[in-house]
């Protein structure tokens, strides 16, 4: 009965932390955005880090939309209506700009099946035995020629050194 109890507790604070943590304030949504957009009046820089007095101007605007409970989709496409599609700072998550998002995950996923098949194929060879000299045994007509060749190397390197 305790553990009931508990976890309905639980789940109540859960939903509890859900809720309010989904309710944003429009100047926290106007300043998430201004972090997501690139500034039309400074290149290279969001809008939230652009110093000038448009980039000011057009923070405010988005804060008044996001007050006037204007979504973040459609203060979006309100911003790219009038400054074009390079205001976005990342590329959008559908369409053409779906190739952006999905070619890191693509490349990662090739490298790690690459490294997957060169581990499972260099563990097929060292099973197998593959690579390793073949050992043989030395016959004893080897052997002589062996030793004769060694003495005639030996006997020429003491010759040279003196």
């Amino acid at each position: 009965m305790k553990a009931l109890v508990l976890g309905a507790l639980v789940m109540a604070a859960l939903l509890a932390g859900a809720t309010g943590a989904s309710a944003e304030s429009p100047q926290d949504a106007a300043n998430d955005i201004s972090a997501q957009v690139m500034s039309p009046f400074c290149p290279g820089v969001t809008l939230g880090e652009c110093p000038s007095q448009e980039a000011v101007d057009l923070r405010n605007r988005i804060a008044t939309w996001a007050g006037r409970g204007d979504s973040r989709a459609t203060i979006m496409n309100r911003l790219v209506a009038q400054y074009g599609p390079q205001v976005r700072a990342a590329p959008p998550k559908s369409g053409t700009g779906l190739a952006a998002w999905a070619a890191p995950a693509v490349a990662v996923l090739a490298g790690a099946s690459v490294l997957l098949w060169l581990l499972v194929r260099w563990s097929r060879a060292r099973a197998s035995g593959a690579g390793e000299p073949e050992i043989t045994e030395i016959t004893g007509e080897d052997r002589a020629r062996l030793d004769a060749e060694l003495a005639s190397w030996r006997a020429g390197r003491e010759g040279a050194d003196t």
